[in-house]
């Protein structure tokens, strides 16, 4: 990823800049996948449910290899050799295949039908089911792709992700329909309900810990309630017409070149200012010379050979 941003042998601070770059041009990635992924259609290949439920769970990019997928399961055919257990994915075409392709496939059915393995090992490689399996899954007529094989890197909420201690409010984590803050309010209700039921055993001890959970969870809510008020600085407007040029990216600044002395080649003053000069006469200045006749002396602008081709042109 980084041979595309940084050039071999770079210095750091141009391996800064070209790091931010890149962290700039994944995040414009993942937007355009984003607003692709929550306007976009999907386009439907075999109408079967398997797909159906796939194009509401998976992103656009990843559904469009799905697609693919399933596509190829077309070209299989299902033999079971043992039921709820064992299957068999044999091509339709294996006779005309070539010797060194392989025209079958062993899938197998793993805890009681919530798992699927393929010889192939395609899902273990790239977190997609594989043609095989997706044939399979048409034969003993399944309506939804099983949850252990739904990564969720390849879903639609491959950015939910929260810090540690707020893990347990993910989506994959609770069950859906509720926000963060519904999710919170909702454990304080819980927790509520169990302090009336200890009340009413007078235990005491219970009440003081599930009280410190109710506090706990009004610290969470207005923790994330804290920026709901926070507004933008306001922007002090400056005399004149507004410039045209746009605001730079952090990476896009170009610093000034730094000079150096050429006496002691220190930075932050000349050599006529250096304090290691000494005795070192300064260096006289060039006399003026004329660009028009190129005599030493005057300048062009009071020549006298000037003057006199002026006089000459003017009789």
């Amino acid at each position: 990823m980084l041979k595309n941003y940084v050039p071999p042998g770079c210095p750091m601070h141009m391996f800064v800049q070209k790091y931010m770059r890149l962290q700039f041009g994944r995040e414009s990635d993942e937007n355009y996948e984003e607003k692709r992924t929550r306007i976009g259609k999907p386009l439907m290949r075999a109408n079967l449910a398997v797909e159906r439920h796939a194009s509401k769970i998976y992103t656009r990019a990843m559904f469009e290899q799905f697609g693919q997928i399933l596509y190829e399961s077309g070209a299989y055919q299902v033999q079971e050799v043992e039921k709820q257990k064992t299957y068999i994915a044999i091509h339709s075409d294996a006779e005309r295949r070539e010797k060194w392709c392989r025209v079958s496939y062993k899938v197998t059915m793993l805890d009681g039908g919530n798992e699927f393995e393929c010889e192939c090992g395609q899902f273990a490689h790239m977190g997609l089911l594989c043609s095989h399996v997706l044939k399979v899954l048409d034969f003993i007529r399944a309506k939804e792709i099983l949850a252990k094989h739904i990564v969720k890197r390849c879903t639609k909420d491959a950015t939910d992700v929260l810090p540690a201690h707020l893990a347990q409010y993910q989506k994959d984590k609770i069950r859906d329909g509720l926000g963060l803050e519904d999710r919170i309010a909702d454990k304080g209700v819980v927790v509520n309900e169990r302090i009336a039921d200890a009340v009413v055993a007078d235990q005491n001890d219970k009440v003081v810990g599930l009280a410190a959970d109710i506090g706990e969870n009004d610290s969470m809510s207005r923790t994330s309630n804290r920026l709901d008020g926070l507004l933008a600085p306001a922007k002090r407007k400056e005399m004149g017409r507004p410039t045209t040029s746009r605001e730079k990216a952090p990476y896009e600044g170009l610093s000034k070149r730094t000079r150096f002395c050429m006496i002691c080649h220190r930075q932050g003053h000349k050599r006529t200012t250096c304090p290691d000069r000494g005795d070192i006469p300064k260096q006289p200045r060039k006399s003026a010379r004329c660009k028009n006749c190129g005599v030493e002396g005057h300048r062009r602008n009071n020549c006298n050979k000037a003057m006199e081709l002026r006089l000459a042109g003017g009789m």
